[in-house]
C-alpha cells in the first residue's frame, strides 16, 4: 500500500500562503470592544423654577475591553452634578425679574477622556481638558462587563459676575452607579492612553 503524499508548502502559490497567514493572525488582532455604561449620580434632581435648562445628575462612560478585563476609559461624562450655593461659599442664587429665585445650588458638568483602568479600577484627578475651564474633577471607579460604580468630586472656581462675587462650586464627594447599555459596536482598536502621572 502506497503512503499518502501531502503537497509540499513550497509548491503552493505565494498569494495562497499570504492569505493563509492573514487568516491565522486575524483572531489575535481582533479589535477591542467598547462598552458603554450609564447611570445616576447619588444626588436629587433639582429643576429650575424659572424654566432654565438643567441636567439630571448622571454619568456616562465608554470603556475598552480587549479581553475579559477593561484596560482604559475612552470617554467619561458627568452631567447635572450640584454643590451648595449660599453664604458658606459666597454664592448667591439668581433671582429673575418676577422675584422667583433659583434653588441654592451651583451646577456643573465634566467631560474627561483617555485614562487607564488597572485591575478593574481607576482613580484620576484632572481638569476638564475637553471643554477647558478651571474645574478640577476627581473620579474613582470599579468597572466590569456588567456594570460600574464609584465616586466623583468637582471643585469649580467661578469668576465674579454681575450677579455673584467670585466663589467656588464644590460638590463634595458624590457616589454613582452605571449599568451597561446597548452595545456600541465593534469599532477599531482605540489607542490605550499613557499611564497617568
Amino acid at each position: 500500500m502506497k503512503a499518502l503524499r501531502l503537497p509540499s508548502i513550497a509548491g503552493l502559490p505565494f498569494a495562497l500562503l499570504a492569505a493563509a497567514a492573514v487568516i491565522a493572525i486575524a483572531p489575535a488582532a481582533a479589535t477591542a470592544k467598547t462598552l458603554k455604561f450609564q447611570g445616576p449620580l447619588n444626588q436629587p434632581y433639582i429643576p429650575s423654577p424659572n424654566g432654565f435648562a438643567t441636567d439630571v445628575p448622571t454619568i456616562e462612560l465608554k470603556v475598552g475591553f480587549p479581553g475579559k478585563k477593561p484596560t482604559a476609559v475612552f470617554t467619561l461624562k458627568v452631567r447635572g452634578i450640584t454643590g451648595p450655593c449660599g453664604p458658606s461659599n459666597g454664592c448667591k442664587p439668581v433671582c429673575v425679574n418676577n422675584g422667583v429665585c433659583e434653588p441654592p445650588v451651583c451646577r456643573t458638568t465634566a467631560d474627561l477622556d483617555q485614562f487607564r483602568v488597572k485591575k478593574g479600577r481607576f482613580a484620576i484627578t484632572r481638569k476638564d481638558l475637553v471643554n477647558g475651564g478651571d474645574a478640577t474633577f476627581t473620579v474613582t471607579g470599579r468597572v466590569t462587563k456588567q456594570g460600574a460604580s464609584g465616586t466623583v468630586h468637582v471643585v469649580d472656581p467661578r469668576s465674579a459676575s454681575s450677579s455673584n462675587p467670585a466663589y467656588t462650586c464644590d460638590t463634595g464627594v458624590v457616589s454613582w452607579t452605571a449599568t451597561k447599555t446597548a452595545p456600541s459596536g465593534q469599532g477599531g482598536q482605540q489607542p490605550i492612553p499613557a499611564p497617568d502621572g
